[in-house]
């Protein structure tokens, strides 16, 4: 009975590792809030420059272009628009997907500002 209990013991531990990882939650040492790992995962750059006219905005050296009426643009938690980021900035963005030998097209946009 000892062995059946430590072994249901054993497989419950093993059986909630994963999803204990998957639930983890990791400190946003800039603001002091907690956010999920796949949030954390989104890419942070600065914004070198940006065009309303060609729908374009350089991140980090990178161009990535962007649609006004599917990429979500957030700022400080509450939807914007493309004309509140401006170069210099420093966003996290999200990738939609996209085509071999396409630009990369942005799905979400987020500004952080104090």
């Amino acid at each position: 009975m000892k062995r059946l209990i430590w072994w249901l013991a054993a497989l419950a531990c093993t059986l909630a590792s994963p999803m204990a990882a998957a639930m983890m939650i990791a400190p946003d040492a800039e603001h002091g809030k907690a956010k999920s790992e796949a949030h954390a995962a989104m890419p942070t750059g600065k914004v070198d420059a940006i065009s309303t006219t060609t729908r374009k905005i350089v991140i980090d050296g990178v161009t990535y272009v962007y649609s006004p009426s599917s990429t979500v643009i957030t700022v400080n938690g509450r939807r914007g628009r493309m004309s509140d980021i401006h170069s210099g900035d420093t966003v996290e963005f999200q990738l939609a997907s996209q085509r071999s030998g396409k630009t990369a097209s942005l799905s979400a946009l987020t500004l952080r500002r104090r």
